[in-house]
């Protein structure tokens, strides 16, 4: 796998670069075909010529698109950005039977004209100096031009073909988005932590759609309970069966309450019933926050989020500096959104290795303090040394980008580079 990309068509297993295409003329590729989606697969070709030159053959760059998109369904083109660091990170962090650790996905929109499902996991290895928690690390992501499960279930097959260990990954969180269901299916024993917010943000609507308002503050305190009067709600059963006789109990006095407000037939327990009660019993009960890590809290895609917003952020930044005129186009292409992607991955990979500094926006987490050397420490070191020093903390460490790393961590700390301070 290369060492950045993995980008595949409809049919799974098969390799966008089945003809050997060099990296930048993929590239041009997605973009003539994700860009200008009227155009005919002889009239990209053209195009693409017309931009690589001797580098990509009229016939070679036509033969590449009816086998990899079929004609004209450029919708069939999704990519997974992925790095060896994150494929080891994961399994270290995500894949074993008492992990803590939650891999959360999270698509966002409006960077192009195409969806971002990105993710992220919690380290291990190093804190946030800004909360003292375990800090939050990118993983890979997809980019893709629908959202449908079939989507997301290939972002799964393409994370198994880099390591057939990621489908015993214990913890999943998101939104409960149904598209991205198709994520869990390809992996094997996997628990789904929904988002506490997102769930009660989906049951607050549907009271808002039903004309129940009034009765969101009772209905959310029977479900959630309520953290000021330390009342306990149906989600803090202690076992399957206590579960079961608390919801059949607040379903009656809910149609109760419900028949009084609207004088009609109840529906909000039905709702409730069929898409709300078994992601909190598979998700969201005590026993299985205590079993997640959580203890009594519940799993929030706040990290997730948090990180799509500096993506954003970067994302327009990035475009406002390049950008000629008084408007600039804030929208990305397919291309400079990987591009973006990548480089906040690589920094915060740069901060990850760092903390053997004692620099950065992260602290090497106590299990992993040992490994902190002063600046004369490390410069005594030779490259040989220096790798196998850093391999400790990143494994995927490897000595021809092990000395790229050691000439890096000497130049910030000799000129002070500033680095990332997200989470």
């Amino acid at each position: 796998m290369p060492e950045y990309w993995q980008v595949k068509s409809e049919k799974l297993g098969l390799l966008l670069n089945s003809f050997a295409m060099h990296p930048h003329v993929e590239f041009v590729i997605m973009e003539a075909v994700l860009e200008h989606p009227d155009k005919t697969l002889a009239e990209i070709a053209y195009d693409v010529y017309e931009q690589t030159g001797p580098e990509s053959a009229v016939s070679s760059t036509l033969q590449y698109l009816k086998r990899n998109t079929g004609k004209n369904c450029p919708s069939k083109i999704r990519g997974s950005q992925v790095t060896f660091q994150q494929m080891n990170d994961i399994v270290w962090e995500c894949c074993s039977p008492d992990s803590s650790s939650t891999l959360s996905i999270n698509t966002t929109y409006n960077i192009g004209e195409f969806y971002v499902t990105s993710t992220t996991y919690q380290s291990s290895k190093v804190l946030s100096n800004t909360t003292g928690k375990r800090a939050h690390l990118p993983g890979p992501a997809m980019f893709h031009c629908r959202k449908t499960a079939k989507d997301y279930r290939y972002f799964a097959h393409t994370l198994l073909e880099a390591d057939m260990a990621l489908e015993c990954i214990s913890l999943v969180g998101g939104d409960r988005d149904k598209a991205q269901s198709g994520f869990l299916l390809p992996l094997k024993g996997t628990t789904f932590l929904p988002c506490k917010r997102h769930v009660k943000d989906d049951i607050s609507r549907k009271l808002t759609d039903l004309g129940l308002t009034t009765l969101r503050v009772d209905i959310l305190k029977d479900i959630f309970g309520d953290d000021c009067t330390q009342e306990k709600g149906i989600v803090d059963s202690k076992s399957d069966e206590e579960y079961a006789a608390k919801v059949e109990s607040v379903c009656l006095k809910w149609d109760d309450m419900e028949q009084k407000h609207t004088k009609k037939e109840p529906q909000f327990s039905h709702y409730f019933r069929v898409y709300v009660e078994d992601d909190l019993k598979t998700g969201m009960l005590l026993t299985v926050r205590r079993s997640a890590g959580f203890n009594n809290d519940f799993f929030y895609n706040n990290a997730q989020e948090s990180s799509n917003f500096v993506y954003k952020t970067k994302i327009k930044e990035t475009k406002v500096f390049e950008a000629t005129g008084y408007s600039p186009n804030l929208k990305c292409s397919w291309v400079e959104a990987i591009k973006i992607y990548k480089e906040l991955v690589d920094q915060k990979h740069r901060d990850l290795r760092r903390t053997v500094l004692g620099k950065g926006p992260f602290t090497l987490s106590p299990a992993f303090k040992h490994l902190e050397l002063s600046g004369a420490q490390w410069s005594s070191l030779d490259k040989k040394l220096r790798e196998r020093h850093l391999a400790k903390l990143d494994p995927s460490i490897t000595k021809e980008n092990a000395s790229m790393v050691s000439a890096t961590l000497e130049l910030d700390k000799a000129d002070n580079i500033p680095t990332s301070e997200g989470n």
